[in-house]
Parts: structure tokens; C-alpha cells; sequence
């Protein structure tokens, strides 16, 4: 039995380092590396531990966060109202007042209009805005613009029906009412802006009442009252900055004003047709002038 034994003894004197370094190598080779979970599988990633994650710097972002504070201000807008860098793109252009933005379920005429402005001085001050609607929206524009006249002017003469004849308009509108706020006798001038209303018919019609550049008690209730509120604007609300003669405003003052007019047209008048806000100017209306009528 002496040499069997001599034989076992030298088998494993032999061998079993070199067991030892093959289990070596096996581990090294088949992923437990040190810092893998034990239960992760060769080339699948292992579930983040906590306790070895490393802990962010102060102020620094992970790409995750970063993708998820990107994500996050594309929809939020910034508390001021202002669109920030990252939603400015995001955002619909506008559309107006106005322009688009009716109650639901109002049904906005999308033709484009033969529109025909006519009335006093005061149509200038708002007439190259009025342009930029037109061109913005498909529009064509004509206006006529009678310095000093009052609706018993307009209403009477026959100019006003050769005007409606020769422009063929589809849609009017009457700016009509600061040269005639200080009238007294309002039956007289309930009669004339009823008869400027009739002349213009059945066609889609507007009328703009006159800016707050005096006291006014019953000319703009009355010009509501036979116009009707879904026909009438109202101006007296509308701050605005004059020339200087306490009347007329501004170019600026103006265009502010036809933006109002556009916001009403579309969201609350009984005659609502396209008005986007433009994105461009319009090339110098050139409106027919008459002298005053006295």
C-alpha cells in the first residue's frame, strides 16, 4: 500500500493548483466581476444599488434629469407669459383675436370679403391696419373717407348708393359719429343713421361708434339701439393716445383700435368673417376723399 499512496500524494500535489487556477479563470471569464451583483446575468445590465450609485455634485444635472426638465418646459409656460427659448417654437402662431379664437360653436364665414369702409375722418387713423387684414385674410379693401360728414350726409345725396353700386361689397363698415356727438336733436339723427343702415341692405354691415373724445350720454346707446349690439362697437371704452387735437389718434392708437374692431368682428359681432392677425404690411390703401359737406 506504500506506493499507492506515494502515487495519490503526488496526484494532488500536482494538480490541485492548477484547479485552483482554472476556477480563477472561470470566475474572471464569466462576468461575476467585482462590483456586479451576483444575480446579474453575463452582458444583461444589473439593477442600480443605491448604496454604490454615485451622489451628484452640487448643482450638476444627469442626462436623465436634463432630458426630463427639456421635456417638462416644452409644455410650461413661463410664469411670466412670456414663451421661453424651449416653447417659443412650440407655440401656434396667433391667429387673432382674434382672430380665430370664437366660442365654440360660432361659425366664422371663411370667404374671402369685399370689404368697403366708409365714413368720416376718422377712417384714415385705422385704414393701412385694416389693409394688413385684408391681405392677410384674402380680403379686398375699398374706402371712402368724407372729412366732417355725419350719417344725414351719407344718408342722403345718393353718394352712398352710387359707392355700394360701384364697389359691390359684401361686407360694410360705417365709421360714422365724431362729427356729430354734440347733435341735440337725436330724432333727427336716428332717422339719418337708419337711413344709411337701409341703403346698405341685406349685406354684411358693421358700424364703429365714435372714440371717447368728449362726453357723450345718449349717441352711442342710440347708435346700439337701432344698429343692434351683434351690428355695433363700441369705442368709448378704448383708451388712446390723439395727435394732439384731442381727437384723432395716433397711427399707432389706430392700428390698436382696428385690432379691437378685427377681435370683435370675429368673437362677438352677428357678422363674423376671417380676421388673422397679419403678419405683413400691406401696400398704402388709397382711399376716394371728399371734401367736408359744407
Amino acid at each position: 500500500m506504500g506506493a499507492p499512496r506515494r502515487r495519490a500524494a503526488f496526484v494532488v500535489a500536482v494538480l490541485l493548483p492548477v484547479v485552483a487556477a482554472a476556477t480563477v479563470a472561470v470566475l474572471a471569464l464569466g462576468g461575476f466581476a467585482e462590483g456586479r451583483p451576483a444575480s446579474a446575468a453575463p452582458g444583461v445590465p444589473a439593477a442600480a444599488d443605491p448604496a454604490t450609485e454615485p451622489t451628484p455634485t452640487a448643482g450638476a444635472e444627469t442626462t436623465s434629469t436634463a432630458a426630463a426638465a427639456s421635456a417638462a418646459s416644452a409644455s410650461t409656460p413661463d410664469p411670466s407669459g412670456a414663451a421661453t427659448a424651449s416653447t417659443a417654437g412650440a407655440l401656434p402662431a396667433p391667429t387673432g383675436s382674434a382672430a380665430e379664437s370664437a366660442t365654440p360653436g360660432r361659425t366664422i364665414d371663411p370667404a374671402p370679403q369685399r370689404i368697403f369702409v366708409f365714413g368720416d375722418s376718422m377712417v384714415i387713423n385705422m385704414l393701412q391696419r385694416l389693409a394688413d387684414y385684408a391681405l392677410e385674410n384674402g380680403h379686398e379693401l375699398s374706402a371712402a373717407i368724407w372729412y366732417g360728414s355725419t350719417s344725414a350726409a351719407w344718408g342722403s345725396g345718393g353718394k352712398l348708393e352710387q359707392l355700394l353700386l360701384q364697389r359691390d361689397p359684401t361686407f360694410v363698415l360705417v365709421v360714422l359719429g365724431s362729427s356729430e356727438m354734440t347733435s341735440v336733436e337725436t330724432k333727427i339723427g336716428a332717422a339719418s343713421i337708419q337711413r344709411v343702415i337701409d341703403v346698405i341692405g341685406k349685406r354684411k354691415w358693421a358700424w364703429v361708434g365714435p372714440l371717447h373724445w368728449r362726453d357723450d350720454a345718449v349717441y352711442n346707446a342710440m347708435l346700439e339701439r337701432l344698429n343692434g349690439p351683434g351690428h355695433f362697437f363700441r369705442s368709448t371704452e378704448i383708451k388712446f393716445r390723439d395727435v394732439g387735437d384731442h381727437v384723432h389718434p395716433t397711427p399707432e392708437a389706430g392700428a390698436k383700435w382696428a385690432d379691437a374692431i378685427a377681435a370683435w368682428l370675429v368673437a362677438k359681432s352677428d357678422v363674423p368673417i376671417r380676421m388673422a392677425l397679419p403678419t405683413r404690411s400691406a401696400p398704402k390703401p388709397s382711399p376716394l376723399v371728399f371734401p367736408p359737406p359744407y
